[in-house]
């Protein structure tokens, strides 16, 4: 499988936790950043393939011009042969949705939307400085429905300032019920807020704010979640991603079994040939030098096995032991026997002939458990 990510860096609001390139302001600069863009493009790909996945992620892209995004669509498909059922998806906030600029997505070819709700309570949207209320995150989700999307994700945070277990519940339940009344909410991420020292965020809240839930009651609500979803249809099939049957996102399944994928644009990753390189984190940089990078990476052997087996650990099915022996030439399961029978005695892992996955248990403590075989 192959991949695109493109991201488009301008927004009308730079939230105070965000560790992306995002720019507030900036939005002036758009239609030349395009036109850098597509000149990164067309220099990048020197021959045509198939792609599956087509990702916009940003800042929000959502609030790109249509005759900007046509313009990359239009290079794309110059560059790029479109599989049948390729996923193409694109980043919003629920404000940034209208109807009419709604439908011409959908024209256009996205396929897939994402919205950032973050939370469906106002106090905790406050406590995170969104620019939207959980009434417009409603009313985004019915435009987004409206416009004919057939294929919506949202985005929803746990572990926020002055976010308790019970205002978690409330919200969850909120997602769950529109899951219910709209159809097309076939996807939803769950991320818990992670804290940058260098962010704006955490200078606001330290990590030692009395506002923040404590660990014991984050861990709860991902546990309490896991354990809802499935009552509503959905199936998580990785940490942080839970998806209705035939939902799953092919881009980041790509991502998470270590597929390669293209990028474009400020800050954005490409991995192909065993190199992982990235884009100029400065946009002044990267409009003037689109065709250099700011760091590659040679992934060795012995690093892609240990990034396989972190990213396997990370889906709910685990990993396969036959097809890892057979595809690496490595005896996952002999070469950890001892770290395996520990980890599935204390009761993180599930063990049989074939599979070995991480329970529930382990989930929100999945990094420190795959650790243990490195």
């Amino acid at each position: 499988m192959l991949g695109l990510y493109i991201h488009i860096p301008f927004c009308t609001h730079k939230c105070p936790f965000c560790d992306f390139a995002a720019f507030q302001g900036l939005a002036k600069l758009e239609d030349k950043y395009i036109d850098v863009l597509i000149k990164e493009i067309d220099f990048k790909v020197k021959q045509n393939q198939v792609v599956n996945s087509i990702f916009f992620g940003g800042g929000t892209p959502s609030l790109t011009s249509i005759e900007n995004l046509a313009k990359v669509f239009q290079v794309l498909k110059t560059k790029f042969s479109f599989a049948p059922d390729i996923e193409i998806s694109l980043e919003s906030t629920p404000h940034s949705l209208d109807l009419a600029k709604t439908k011409e997505l959908i024209n256009l070819g996205f396929n897939r939307l994402s919205i950032g709700v973050q939370t469906f309570n106002d106090s905790e949207l406050i406590a995170i400085n969104r620019d939207h209320t959980s009434l417009q995150a409603e009313q985004g989700i019915e435009i987004a429905h409206l416009a004919g999307f057939k294929n919506i994700n949202i985005d929803l945070m746990y572990g926020l300032p002055s976010q308790t277990y019970e205002s978690f519940q409330t919200s969850f339940f909120k997602l769950m019920n529109l899951s219910k009344q709209y159809p097309y909410l076939t996807h939803f991420s769950l991320y818990g807020l992670t804290l940058e020292e260098n962010s704006p965020f955490y200078k606001l809240h330290s990590k030692n704010s009395p506002l923040y839930p404590s660990d014991e009651i984050s861990v709860n609500m991902y546990i309490f979640a896991n354990k809802i979803a499935s009552q509503f249809g959905y199936d998580r099939y990785e940490l942080s991603n839970f998806a209705k049957p035939n939902y799953q996102s092919t881009h980041n399944l790509n991502y998470w079994q270590l597929g390669e994928f293209y990028g474009f644009g400020i800050s954005s990753y490409q991995y192909l040939n065993n190199y992982r390189q990235s884009n100029w984190k400065s946009i002044s940089k990267y409009l003037a030098n689109y065709e250099t990078c700011e760091t590659v990476e040679y992934i060795d052997p012995k690093t892609k096995l240990k990034e396989l087996i972190m990213l396997g650990l990370r889906l709910k099915e685990g990993i396969n032991l036959q097809e890892f022996s057979d595809k690496f030439n490595y005896n996952f399961a002999i070469n950890h026997a001892k770290t395996i029978a520990e980890l599935e005695e204390n009761g993180y892992l599930l063990k049989d002939l074939n599979n070995i996955a991480l329970t529930l248990k382990a989930l929100p403590v999945s990094n420190l458990v795959i650790e243990q075989f490195f």
